[in-house]
């Protein structure tokens, strides 16, 4: 006998070994749930565009500018609400 041949005796030996070690071990089953998320679409009414209000430029009074942050006002409330009802949705 060669060498080379005592060297795959002895590494066919091994690897038997450790596969039959491996063998003896029972197979533990376990059921696991997996909770998947639920998508909910957004209604298209929520995702529609604010409308920004237009200011003329045609000689402006400060009560016209007073006017103009209520407006705008208005449209930030208006927008915060429908983030309150898109972050309602579940």
């Amino acid at each position: 006998m060669t060498i080379r041949t005592l060297r795959r005796g002895a590494l066919s030996a091994c690897l038997l070994l450790s596969l039959t070690s491996c063998a003896s071990n029972p197979v533990a089953v376990r059921t696991v749930t997996v909770h998947t998320p639920v998508i909910v679409p957004v209604p298209q009414a929520y995702t529609q565009p604010v409308a920004v209000p237009q200011l003329s430029s045609d000689n402006l009074t400060n009560a016209d500018l007073a006017h103009y942050i209520l407006i705008l006002r208005q449209a930030l409330a208006d927008a915060n609400a429908r983030l309150q009802m898109i972050a309602g949705l579940k």
